[in-house]
């Protein structure tokens, strides 16, 4: 005699809504149905041909670089950047914020709205970048050289380190320490130099203006480069 079907083993048919809903199919997109815009604007992706990591470094290098433009050579700053400039820095003179942060803060906003120079369309740089009394060679290098660090080390090394390099500054009875160790001025890291170099030329770049001094600042750089070697041979103990 044949056992029964258990209930739970039992096949049930597939019924007609069943065999649809397995069919079905969704329907293709719409081009025309609403979507979001992830894309960024044009003038975003113009700017976007470096990462955003090189980017905050850039806007970190300028805000430094642009005080002291401003401190020293403001004829170098565009003239309604300088107008905002100034206001900033007075404010921060009234609220004797010696971090200079609405200065700062005006640098990065002005760093940011720089448009490419284009017919009909100027590229508002805040640093003068084309026209008379432009930015040039001698003021990048000349902040540049602010860039250094002191260091003791024996007066042996000091001496082979400025004879190899050509120095002729003095070591004079100021700069020994008191366990006959000399004091010196060196150049900070390449990465230093080569950050103030990059950050700049980002202006350029952004703006669609060349850098007339973009060779000569290259072969100074590569002069620091030499520096720097001679000094990790020679100061070694520093």
């Amino acid at each position: 005699m044949a056992k029964p079907t258990s209930r739970s083993s039992a096949k049930k048919p597939k019924g007609k809504h069943s065999k649809n809903k397995a069919s079905a199919k969704s329907p293709p997109p719409s081009r025309n149905a609403p979507a979001a815009d992830a894309r960024a604007s044009t003038a975003r992706v113009e700017k976007s041909f470096v990462g955003d990591g090189s980017i905050i470094t850039y806007l970190s290098q300028l805000i430094r670089f642009s005080s002291f433009v401003f401190d020293n050579y403001k004829g170098k700053l565009a003239d309604d950047h300088l107008e905002k400039m100034t206001e900033a820095d007075n404010k921060d003179k009234e609220e004797k914020n010696r971090s200079r942060t609405a200065l700062r803060n005006y640098v990065v906003h002005a760093a940011d709205a720089i448009k490419p120079l284009r017919d009909g369309q100027h590229h508002n740089s805040f640093l003068k970048i084309d026209g008379d009394d432009t930015l040039d060679y001698d003021t990048v290098v000349e902040y540049m050289t602010t860039k250094f660090n002191v260091v003791e080390v024996e007066r042996s090394c000091a001496e082979k380190y400025m004879k190899a390099l050509k120095l002729t500054d003095p070591i004079t009875p100021e700069m020994v320490v008191d366990d006959g160790r000399v004091r010196l001025k060196v150049f900070q890291s390449m990465e230093q130099y080569n950050g103030i170099r990059s950050a700049i030329g980002w202006v350029y770049k952004i703006a669609r203006v060349e850098m007339p001094f973009a060779q000569e600042l290259g072969i100074y750089i590569k002069g620091i480069t030499r520096h720097i070697a001679a000094a990790k041979h020679l100061l070694a103990n520093w």
